[in-house]
C-alpha cells in the first residue's frame, strides 16, 4: 500500500486523483467512511475487502481516501492511499469546531438525557456524518466504473449519496463494472461472515501497558470503572512499567507520574486522545511499545484487536468481537470484569 499525503484543498485532491489515473485509467476508487469508528471497521473490514478483492479478480488497483490519521482502515483494501491532511472536512468548509460540539442539540430518540453535547460522546458526526456537495460533484465528475461510495454508518443505517440503508435492509454501498452491488441485511449476513483482521506483524516482550480508556454518557455503563484505572496505575508505578494511556472526550483523573503517560496532557499526543477525530494510526503504532492492551467494550478495542499483536483484556466484548475478531486472531483475550487484578496484570 501506498500512502500520498495531500492537502485537504478539493483542486489539489482533484489534480491528484487525475493524475492517477494517468497511471492506470481503470483504477477503483474508495471513497471515506464515516460515523462511529467501531462500525467503520466492521464495513471497512468485510464490505470494504469484499469490494477490493472483487478488484483483484479483474486486476484493476484501487485509490482509497481517507482522512489524518485513518490510513489503517483501508490497509489491506486498497493499492494507494491519499491520506487528507486534514482530521475531518475540506478547505471550504470549516471543520467542527469546539463550539459546535458543545451546542445542545435535542435528541430524545438516541440520547438518554434528551440533550447532545458534543463533549459526551454523542458527537454530532455520529448522527449527522460529513456530506460534502462539492467533494462528491468532484468524485462523480470522474465516472468511476467501480467505486465504493462515500459511507456514513450511525447504527441503524448506511447513507451515502445515491441511497439510505438500513442494517437489516436491502441497499447497496458499491458498484462494479457501473453495476450497483445489491445487498441484503448488511449487519447480520456481510459484518460477521467476511470480516477479516489485518495481517498481524509487529511482536515484543514489552513489559508495558497501552491502556485505552472509555469514559462516556454513551452508554456509560460500559465504561471504565475508576477503580480499575487507580489500580492499574498503582501497579505500574510500583513495579516501574510504563502506562500508556488514551483518554476519552471526558476526561479521567490518573496519577502525575513518570511512569503514567497520559496523552491528554502532553504535549505530543499527536491525536492520541478522543478530543476531535482521533489518529489511530499513531495509537496503532505506539503499541509496539506495549506488552498488552487493557480497553473496554467499545469500537476502539475492537480496532486494536484486529490491527495489534499483543494480547487484548477488556472489560465486556461486543459478539463481532467475541465471534470473529478474537478466533482469526488465535491470540490471549480476557473478556474479565477485572475483580482479579493480578490475572488481569500478568503479562504472558
Amino acid at each position: 500500500m501506498k500512502i500520498i499525503q495531500c492537502s485537504n484543498n478539493l483542486q489539489e485532491i482533484k489534480t491528484l486523483i487525475s493524475s492517477l489515473l494517468t497511471e492506470n485509467e481503470k483504477s477503483a476508487f474508495f471513497s471515506y467512511i464515516d460515523g462511529e469508528y467501531g462500525i467503520r471497521l466492521h464495513v471497512y473490514y468485510s464490505l470494504g475487502k469484499m469490494f477490493y478483492n472483487e478488484m483483484k479478480k479483474i486486476g484493476i488497483p484501487v485509490v482509497a481516501l481517507v482522512f489524518k490519521g485513518q490510513t489503517w482502515s483501508v490497509s489491506e483494501c486498497s493499492d494507494i492511499v491519499i491520506e487528507v491532511q486534514s482530521s475531518y472536512g475540506f478547505s471550504h468548509n470549516t471543520e467542527l469546531t469546539e463550539q459546535e460540539y458543545n451546542d445542545n442539540k435535542i435528541n430524545p430518540s438516541w440520547v438518554p438525557t434528551g440533550v447532545y453535547t458534543g463533549s459526551d460522546g454523542w458527537r454530532q458526526e455520529y448522527f449527522k456524518g460529513f456530506h460534502d456537495n462539492e467533494y462528491e460533484n468532484m468524485i462523480g465528475g470522474f465516472n468511476f466504473s467501480n467505486i465504493f461510495y462515500t459511507t456514513h454508518c450511525d447504527g441503524s443505517k448506511y447513507t451515502n449519496p445515491h441511497t439510505e440503508t438500513l442494517v437489516d435492509g436491502e441497499g447497496f454501498l458499491y458498484k462494479v463494472n457501473d453495476q450497483n452491488i445489491i445487498l441484503n441485511n448488511i449487519r447480520n449476513d456481510y459484518l460477521g461472515r467476511y470480516f477479516t483482521t489485518n495481517t498481524l506483524k509487529q511482536t515484543n516482550k514489552s513489559r508495558d501497558y497501552l491502556l485505552w480508556i472509555r469514559n462516556t454518557n454513551k452508554w456509560p455503563q460500559r465504561n471504565t470503572p475508576q477503580t480499575l484505572i487507580d489500580n492499574i496505575c498503582k501497579f505500574c508505578i510500583a513495579t516501574k512499567r510504563k502506562c500508556y494511556v488514551i483518554q476519552d472526550l471526558q476526561e479521567t483523573p490518573v496519577p502525575d507520574n513518570e511512569y503514567i503517560i497520559n496523552y491528554l496532557r502532553s504535549d505530543d499526543s499527536n491525536g492520541l486522545y478522543m478530543k476531535g477525530s482521533i489518529h489511530i494510526d499513531n495509537i496503532i503504532e505506539l503499541s509496539k511499545k506495549c506488552g498488552v492492551y487493557i480497553g473496554a467494550d467499545s469500537g476502539a478495542s475492537e480496532i486494536i484487536a484486529a490491527n495489534i499483536n499483543i494480547p487484548v483484556k477488556s472489560i465486556g466484548c461486543s459478539p463481532l468481537q467475541r465471534e470473529v475478531i478474537i478466533p482469526q486472531r488465535q491470540c490471549m483475550f480476557d473478556n474479565v470484569y477485572f475483580y482479579d487484578l493480578k490475572e488481569l496484570l500478568v503479562i504472558k
